[in-house]
């Protein structure tokens, strides 16, 4: 055995004719197998192709759990496990065999809420019996979404990821289509002196709560739950820990409803942990309905993006707080202005300070 051959005895243990081992930087696998010039049997190496971290480690386990049963069965063939093991041609490996290996990946760097809303919904869309090939990954993202659809471009996001990992090359030019967030009409966004007089009329204190900061911070409806309020009644700073786009610090607009809505009176709703943000933003919205406010809780996000344009805050740092990119903020909200309130801005901010 050669100094970086190592046994691992924990992960062998479960098994009565398949070792696992780690060898270099990758894992292999040692069983009995039948020699494939006279077919006798003695102990022999499977390379698995599974690079040493623990994401490898699941696969090697599979693949292991696969080898003592072809074992125990008496039905292993050599080609069925690669060049590697036997020199001979591999049958194509499938797409469920890449999809499990790749989620197996992406488990170690992002968190299981996000395998399950923003990987595991598109995987699924795949023929996964058949061999992973550019074709069925196209194919299986034109006939399971909607073109031009905000699930068509996250679609193809994930699978250009897998076909990446898989080590396909695959032209997705065009595929993605045109999608954007659906437009609203700023003349339909509540007016502060609405946003005023409908905290008022909110009788749960939660809600109340809700609502004010949702308007004054201009946050997202799920990220309500994941806040940091220790600066309100301070210098009035939210910090949203968990939003879409990370953790972010934001600042009120207007900055007198931090008093006017008693903001520093925290009334945040608890959730439990791991609930999707899509369920938190849906409760949101729930709220919203029983209480009768008549708008939903994006409107008052909209409002504040409007705002912070019309009283001259630049682009990137509106974009900054909102937890935007410079061009998606710019594409959302800055069409929605009128080129009245262009003039103002710029009587306000540019010729005003000359």
């Amino acid at each position: 055995m050669s100094p970086g051959d190592q046994l691992l005895e924990r992960e062998s243990a479960a098994y009565t004719k398949v070792s696992i081992w780690r060898r270099g930087g990758s894992y292999s696998l040692r069983a009995r197998l039948p020699d494939k010039t006279t077919g006798k049997v003695r102990q022999q190496w499977i390379a698995t192709g599974c690079k040493v971290t623990a994401a490898g480690l699941k696969i090697a386990q599979a693949k292991a759990a696969k080898l003592e049963s072809d074992l125990l069965f008496e039905r292993f063939d050599w080609a069925d496990w690669g060049k590697s093991s036997g020199g001979e041609s591999r049958k194509p490996k499938t797409a469920h065999e890449w999809v499990e290996a790749f989620l197996a990946w992406k488990g170690e760097t992002v968190k299981d809420t996000t395998i399950r809303n923003d990987y595991e919904p598109y995987t699924r869309l795949i023929d996964c019996q058949q061999p992973i090939t550019a074709a069925l990954l196209t194919e299986a993202c034109r006939q399971g979404t909607t073109p031009n659809s905000r699930a068509r471009k996250a679609c193809v996001r994930c699978l250009k990821e897998l076909g990446r990992y898989a080590g396909l090359e695959i032209d997705w030019t065009g595929l993605a289509g045109n999608y954007r967030p659906e437009a609203f009409d700023p003349n339909e966004l509540p007016t502060d002196e609405l946003i005023e007089q409908t905290w008022e009329q909110i009788a749960s204190p939660m809600v109340q709560w809700v609502y004010g900061v949702s308007a004054t911070y201009g946050i997202r409806p799920h990220e309500v739950y994941h806040l940091d309020c220790s600066r309100l009644g301070g210098d009035d700073v939210l910090v949203v820990l968990r939003g879409k786009t990370g953790r972010r610090v934001v600042y009120p607009c207007k900055a007198e409803w931090v008093e006017a809505f008693r903001l520093w009176d925290v009334h945040a709703p608890t959730a439990r942990e791991g609930t999707p943000n899509k369920r938190l933003g849906e409760r949101t919205s729930k709220a919203f309905k029983r209480w009768d406010v008549p708008h939903i809780p994006y409107a008052l996000r909209h409002a504040y993006a409007i705002r912070l344009a019309r009283v001259g805050v630049p682009v990137a740092i509106a974009a900054k707080w909102m937890g935007h990119s410079v061009s998606v903020h710019t594409q959302t909200y800055h069409g929605a202005m009128s080129e009245r309130e262009y003039q103002e801005v710029w009587e306000r901010v540019v010729k005003g300070g000359q």
